[in-house]
């Protein structure tokens, strides 16, 4: 498949058990900058990681190397 140019943007939600709010606004930022480095780690794109005290939401671009293993 030569000039064939591929994207895979995934959106992800993760909740805190039972949906309580205990994510508290002090350590927000550095949880959500853990889980954009851990995302770029893998060779991805953290395009955004943003949240509420009992939700946080991820949308990266997935790199090329994971597009052949998937």
């Amino acid at each position: 498949m030569s000039n064939t140019f591929h994207q895979v943007y995934i959106q992800v939600v993760f909740a805190v058990k039972y949906r309580e709010a205990v994510i508290e606004n002090e350590c927000k930022n550095e949880i959500f900058s853990i889980i954009g480095n851990l995302i770029n780690e893998t060779g991805c794109k953290t395009l955004i990681v943003n949240g509420f005290e009992d939700h946080v939401h991820v949308f990266w671009r997935l790199s090329q190397q994971s597009l052949f293993q998937i």
